[in-house]
């Protein structure tokens, strides 16, 4: 599954980006510790941008179909059973954490939700004791002879449902289980806790959380700081920790307003919201005035010689997209689910399409021209993603180069408006 998924990422998704990879371990047992935001998609983000093979704890209801438990266990599906599964479902976890102790004991990675349940916010829940069970069970078995590590690793995404969102993995500080060992021995409990809460902690530095009492505000402000930020048009992956840290800080310090300066936090929501007014007003948006002053020669270049191509695999892809996005907000009620469910059926769609072009050129022309067809139809959809992006960007920048030019005053005012605000985001 890796190729689709890697194809299938660089669509969906519009940028990646992974921060201290090398808090992962590479010949030693590791547990991650995932916060459990976008179902099914959190697991497999993490493990196709990773060199090593992930084992993944997965809910066990869905391998009660047996078909379905031979695909599961083939890409390293775990069942795991929870309360709600029923009192006999749970013994089954015994035979699940001895699977877990096979795989540590053979130094390989192993991925748990330790929030268990997953909720689309962007915040860190109470852990379950069932990692320290697991965590503690191996070493238990193994005498503390072997040596795993817990990485806390944060899975955070912009949107978790919209199209071409972008993904922020980070990797935390290692824990060493085994520097737990005496306190284990004295107080099973409480090394428990103590284990739970340095989990829960260092997790927490991956996340970037928002309050929710000011969800919607905090996101507003983090859109403004998104949007003056520039990025390579065709680069999907980025491994530094500059966005992140930038996101983090200002959820931060936005909160912080909201719980110590109650007035300043309101001048500031309002000021936020004016301005957002004012942009509407103009009929302009915040993307294109923070890059107003960007020269975007080459981008419309770009845009007007792949117009044709662009514009033909757009409409191609369009009725498939539209279908598949119809679909999941129809059927799909639950927002964690939608986007995971969303790349599966565009996996499971394209892979269909690419095999019957494939066979129709393949019976009634060559297989070489099948090969080239299919090769133009993958590429060509590739361009129209990237020049549907590059279209939109180019032309709320040049609305807003057109306003500039009409209204000069106007915009410098806005423009002294938006670093204000910024100021606040990044210095309150």
């Amino acid at each position: 599954m890796w190729l689709p998924l890697f194809l299938t990422f660089r669509v969906v998704l519009k940028r990646c980006f992974i921060n201290n990879r090398k808090n992962l371990p590479n010949n030693k047992p590791v547990i991650l510790a995932v916060n459990h935001t976008n179902a099914f998609m959190d697991a497999i983000v993490i493990a196709a941008q990773i060199s090593r093979s992930v084992n993944f704890l997965t809910r066990g209801d869905i391998f009660k179909n047996p078909i379905s438990r031979i695909f599961l266990e083939g890409l390293h599906q775990i069942p795991i059973y929870r309360q709600r599964d029923g009192r006999d479902s749970l013994q089954k976890n015994d035979e699940t954490f001895e699977i877990v102790n096979k795989k540590l004991e053979k130094n390989k990675c192993v991925l748990i939700f330790p929030e268990a349940d997953c909720f689309p916010i962007k915040r860190v829940r109470p852990l379950k004791k069932g990692i320290a069970r697991i965590a503690f069970g191996v070493m238990e078995k193994n005498n503390w002879q072997i040596d795993p590590f817990i990485v806390p690793t944060g899975v955070n995404y912009i949107n978790h449902v919209q199209f071409r969102t972008e993904t922020l993995i980070c990797f935390g500080k290692p824990i060493r289980i085994k520097n737990y060992e005496n306190l284990f021995k004295e107080n099973e409990a409480a090394a428990t806790k103590a284990l739970l809460d340095d989990i829960e902690k260092e997790l927490k530095k991956e996340v970037i959380i928002v309050d929710e009492a000011i969800e919607k505000t905090t996101e507003n402000a983090l859109q403004l700081l998104r949007n003056s930020q520039t990025y390579h048009p065709f680069i999907w992956l980025y491994r530094n920790t500059t966005r992140f840290e930038l996101e983090k800080k200002a959820a931060q310090n936005i909160s912080k307003l909201y719980k110590t300066n109650i007035e300043k936090f309101n001048l500031f929501e309002n000021l936020l919201k004016t301005y957002h007014e004012k942009l509407k007003s103009l009929k302009i948006t915040d993307a294109g005035l923070a890059q107003v002053k960007q020269n975007i020669f080459l981008k419309i270049t770009f845009v007007l010689l792949f117009f044709p191509v662009g514009w033909f695999f757009k409409l191609l892809n369009k009725p498939v997209l539209n279908f598949i996005e119809k679909t999941t907000r129809k059927k799909i009620k639950k927002e964690e689910f939608i986007f995971s469910i969303r790349l599966g059926i565009i996996i499971g769609v394209y892979l269909l399409l690419s095999i019957i072009i494939w066979l129709v050129v393949s019976i009634f022309y060559t297989f070489k021209l099948a090969l080239i067809t299919w090769l133009i139809f993958i590429i060509g959809s590739f361009v129209a993603v990237y020049w549907n992006d590059l279209k939109n960007e180019t032309s709320k920048i040049h609305q807003a180069k057109k306003v500039k030019k009409i209204n000069l005053q106007v915009l410098n005012q806005l423009e002294a408006e938006r670093n204000n605000l910024l100021n606040v985001i990044l210095h309150s």
